[in-house]
C-alpha cells in the first residue's frame, strides 16, 4: 500500500535532496543514514528510491519529484 508522508529535507547547493526526518502516522523519525539513492520504476512513472536507516532498520522512502511516500503492507 502506498502512503504519502511528510518529510523534512535538506536541499544541497548541488541541487540534491537529502531527507532528514520522516513523519509517519503522526510520529517523527530521524533518518540516521541514507544508504543508497536510485531510480525506481513505479506504476505511473519513475521515482527516486531512498534506502534509509531509521532506528537501525532499513526502510524505503520514495520521492516522485512532487511528493514523498512509503510502501507498506
Amino acid at each position: 500500500m502506498k502512503q504519502y508522508v511528510e518529510v523534512i529535507a535538506k536541499f544541497g547547493l548541488d541541487g540534491e535532496v537529502y531527507p532528514k526526518y520522516l513523519v509517519f502516522k503522526n510520529k517523527t523519525y530521524p533518518i540516521d543514514t541514507i544508504l543508497n539513492v536510485r531510480p525506481s520504476s513505479l506504476d505511473k512513472g519513475v521515482a527516486l528510491l531512498y534506502e534509509c536507516l531509521i532506528k537501525g532498520q532499513t526502510h524505503h522512502l520514495f520521492f516522485d519529484r512532487e511528493r514523498w511516500f512509503v510502501r507498506y503492507r
